[in-house]
């Protein structure tokens, strides 16, 4: 029995998809912080949320940053893997050609 290695690109794609959804998530947070603060009804309490809002707002840009990166990350491993399946079974057909075998398509087709 041979070896197999098996991707996923559903699982690859949903999992780009869901860091592109957090990082607009993350993103549309920064217009909600301060307009919170003056519905407070108290001076002191709604300068509290403002200190807050600041702080999360150099959190959140942080956290875009990391998921962007990751984001990146893995639709470069979906280009790589997609790139390397394709050559592979190009390779596999051109020999088998030679031999008189059949046909080999990409995994992702």
């Amino acid at each position: 029995m041979a070896d197999q290695l098996a991707i996923d690109f559903g699982q690859l794609g949903q999992t780009a998809e869901q860091l592109r959804s957090i990082t607009s998530g993350l993103s549309s947070t920064a217009e909600m912080s301060g307009g919170i603060a003056h519905l407070t009804g108290h001076q002191l309490l709604g300068d509290a949320v403002l200190f807050f809002a600041a702080r999360w707002n150099i959190q959140r840009a942080d956290m875009i940053d990391a998921v962007d990166v990751l984001r990146a990350s893995m639709d470069k491993i979906i280009t790589n893997f997609t790139d390397t399946d394709e050559s592979l079974a190009k390779q596999f057909n051109a020999a088998a050609s030679a031999d008189g075998g059949g046909d080999r398509r990409p995994w992702r087709s």
